[in-house]
This record gives C-alpha cells, structure tokens and sequence, in this order.
C-alpha cells in the first residue's frame, strides 16, 4: 500500500506488488475432475469431500476394489501415464439404506482335468492370479483354485463366499445397481473336460446413493468435469446431474460442467436413455462408451478422461478428442457398430467408439443435447461446450477486475486511474477476443465480428450497472473428411 497522503513528515517509501500487464490474453481454463461414487461396504469412510494424490490414498480410505479406488487405478496410476497436473477430488458416498449388493454364482462341473491348462478369471475387468489346472483336478478343486485366485486380487471389485459342492457366491464391495455391471469373463480359461457356469454379470444390485449428496457440497469450486461411478440407466441421477449443471451456467456462478459416464452396451441401449425427453435438453451428461467392453463403466470413463478427454480440455481447449483407452479390454469385432449406426447414435444423443487394434477408441464425443427443432444442436460436442468454458473464464477474469471501480460516460476527463469508461472495457475485451482466436489454440474464429458486434454501455436507468454482450464464433472441429481423389493415365 502506498504512504497515505495525510503523511507530511519525510519518508521515502517503496511499495512492491502484482500487476498483471496482460489482462485480456486469453489464458486456459485449469481443469479439474470430480469423482462421485461409493468406497466399499466393508470400510467405514466419511463424506467430506477429499483432494486425492494416489490410487492407493483411495484404497486405503475407501477400499480395493471400490468404484473409487477403480476409477483412481485409471486417473493416478502406480506406473505409467495418468492425469498430469490435473487436480482429483472424491466426493464419497456411502451405501443408500435400502441398497443391495449385485451377487453371482460361479460354478464349476464336469472334470476330473484330463490335459493341464492355465488361465485366467476377470471380475468387471480385473484380473484374477493365475489359475493352474492339473491332470485329474476335480470340480470342487478347480473351483477352490479359481476362489483363491480372485480373492488374492486386492482390487478385485467382489467378495467371494464359501464353496458349496462346486459352486460359490460372489457379491460386489458395494451397494446399489451400479453393482450390476460387473462382469464375469471366464474366456482365457478353457479346459474341454470342464463346464464354467457363470453369470455375464452380477444381477439384483439395488439402489444407488443419492448423488444430490455430493453435488451439494461442490459449493464455488469450478469443477470443470465429474466423473460418475454409476450406471448410466440410473436415470434419477442423470436428472440431478442435468439440474445441477443448468445451474452452473447462470450468471452469478460462471461456472459451467460437464459429467462423464462410462457405457458398454449397444446402440439400442444406450439411445433408450440419452433420447428420453428430459434427456434431449441435457448439455451437461455425456457419455464415454466402449461396446461389448467386459470393462466397469466407470473404468472406462475414467481412462476415456485420461487417454485424452481431461487432458486435451486442459492443454488444448480447442481440439476434439481422439485417444485409445490403454489397458482395457474392447470389445469383440462383431460388436462394434457401423458407420450408419454411429451416426444415428450421435443423432440421439450417445458417444461412440472405434477399435483401434485391441483397443478401443474415442470416436464422437457428445453431450446428450439433441432438442427437437435444432438441426444443428448448439451443445452436442463435449470440446464445444469446453470451448465456451474457456470463454466464460476469460471474460469473467476482465469483469472481476472491473468491481466497485468508478464508472464514467466514454470521453469523460478524469485523472483517476482506476476510473473505467465503457471504451476502456471494449479495449480489454478486443484484445480477449484476438487472443480467443489468434493465441495459442483457435477457440473461437473471426475476432473481428466479435468486435464489431460487442456492446458496453452505461445502463440508461443505472448508472452503477454496466451492460455487456461479448457474441463469439465457436472454431469448428473436422468431424466428416470428404475427399475425391481423381486420376488418369499418361497420355490420356
């Protein structure tokens, strides 16, 4: 602070502070992931909302194997390539009173084990030890074998029960109908003297915990994507999200979100949900899919974020998303969808996928946005909607430097330097705009038309109230490519 100017006696004072020269370029908008989902049924955790540095930080609060720590393995794994720099935040929730946990049986007949095999069991696409099967193993053995082999997975998102003749139960570490997409893959263990009874997945999950929990105590973080552990057919959920993310975009908070859900299912599936009507005004639920994926959903949301999602919407607000899901399993050919069908799903609403390989891949990455009448729906691309994020923040930086400044009519004279006039706010607003366009990353196109057609002025009945309309052209993204490619011969 300077010396007030009530002082008379000498002094010589030097005051030293931060001012930012570069107030109008356009600077990214810091992403930040909310996860929402259950820890397991067996630890005893609170609800308070929690920074999260490591997936074993989360087992250790919230159990192995729990729809948290799952998603975790995928967002801050041990090794490898996880979110770099983007902050995690679990909002916990616990098991609704009236839930239930999906359960299974996994049996075993025929034998005894004629030809010596190896293999392996996965649980919602988790691993088991290996299973090794030896000349003359009864069922009951063998059976024993694969019990042992999925309790020895710390991650692994089930528990086991006690072996019954040949038999014996599995149940998920949690409860609620999110726990009915845990699969059972018994397809890398194969002995021709051996029946494997199995379920393709665990069934009577019932109710999830109410996400309105955690949406509540978001409060003024600007969390810029959540990532939901829950099944994307709860659709008492998807609402709340929708609601939540409506309420995001008004003026007083500017601070719009986006929610990611996992999919495996098929286009018939999906579509039923993403083309409910309550659904075709949603800009704020989108989904990451990877068809026929024995995979938990909510994995796959959670890489589809790191593969390029969260990162590309960090780094390069800009450019849509076109990454590979690394380490998970895709799947089979004959399940992927054509292209005609790809299209029709992005028509009503839903993501989709390509296999790249074995793996599969972000495709077309949409909100659930499809009202009627709107050839060309304004929200259906999740990089559009982080585009206008990154417009909000920008704008909302200029603003904020604005409040409780003296305001004054453009050309009146004044020597105060922090008085502003609406000509003053055009400046720093033109220079946003060329940095929007020309910076960096495109986020929008054609900054002239952005200030040739803004407007600040004074409002005519109040004089404490400036009035603003910033209208930007979105940068398009290369969706179709067509191309002709003609040719000839030599001489012809």
């Amino acid at each position: 602070m300077s010396i007030s100017p009530s002082v008379i006696a000498r002094v010589i004072g030097v005051n030293v502070e931060y001012a930012n020269f570069n107030l109008g370029q356009a600077l990214y908008l810091p992403q930040r992931i909310a996860i929402v989902g259950q820890g397991s049924s067996a630890v005893s955790y609170g609800t308070d909302k929690q920074l999260i540095n490591s997936a074993k930080q989360v087992a250790q609060l919230y159990g192995y194997g729990s729809p948290l720590h799952l998603v975790c393995r995928q967002l801050l794994p041990a090794t490898g390539k996880g979110l770099e720099g983007i902050p995690v935040t679990a909002y916990p929730l616990v098991d609704d009173g009236s839930g239930v946990a999906a359960t299974g049986s996994l049996g075993v007949t025929g034998g005894p084990v004629e030809i010596a095999s190896s293999g392996y069991v996965y649980i919602g696409g988790i691993r088991s030890a290996p299973i090794v099967l030896q000349v003359d193993d009864t069922a009951a053995i063998v059976a024993g074998k694969i019990k042992v082999a999925i309790d020895s997975v710390l991650e692994m998102p089930v528990t086991t029960g006690a072996i019954v003749v040949s038999a014996f139960p599995v149940t998920a570490k949690w409860k609620g109908a999110s726990g009915n997409e845990i699969t059972v893959d018994y397809s890398e263990l194969v002995n021709d003297n051996l029946t494997f009874v199995i379920p393709t997945k665990l069934t009577g999950g019932l109710v999830n915990p109410d996400v309105q929990d955690a949406l509540d105590i978001v409060n003024d973080v600007w969390e810029t994507i959540i990532l939901n552990c829950f099944n994307y057919y709860d659709t008492v959920s998807l609402q709340k999200y929708s609601d939540f993310g409506e309420s995001r975009w008004d003026q007083l908070i500017k601070k719009p979100l986006l929610v990611a859900t996992g999919a495996v299912e098929g286009f018939s599936e999906r579509t039923i949900v993403t083309n409910l009507v309550a659904r075709r005004s949603d800009r704020t639920n989108f989904l990451i899919v990877s068809v026929g994926s024995r995979e938990l959903p909510c994995t796959i949301a959670a890489q589809g974020l790191v593969s390029d999602i969260a990162q590309k919407a960090n780094d390069k607000p800009a450019h849509n998303y076109i990454g590979v899901l690394q380490g998970l399993h895709a799947g089979a050919d004959d399940l992927q969808e054509d292209f005609t069908t790809k299209d029709n799903s992005v028509k009503l609403g839903s993501s989709t996928n390509i296999k790249v390989g074995n793996l599969a891949g972000l495709s077309d990455t949409v909100t659930f946005y499809h009202p009627d009448g709107e050839p060309i729906p304004a929200y259906r691309y999740v990089v559009d909607v982080v585009k206008l994020q990154n417009v909000v923040y920008n704008v909302d930086i200029i603003m904020e430097t604005l409040k409780g400044r003296p305001l004054l009519p453009d050309g009146t004279p004044t020597a105060d330097p922090d008085a502003i006039q609406p000509k003053g706010v055009k400046a720093l607003l033109s220079k946003l705009a060329d940095s929007l366009a020309n910076g960096k990353s495109a986020i929008i196109v054609d900054s002239e038309y952005t200030k040739k057609n803004m407007v600040v002025e004074i409002d005519g009945t109040n004089p404490k109230r400036l009035n603003t309309t910033f209208p930007v052209i979105l940068s398009g993204n290369v969706e179709v490519n067509s191309t002709d490619i003609l040719f000839s011969f030599l001489g012809t």
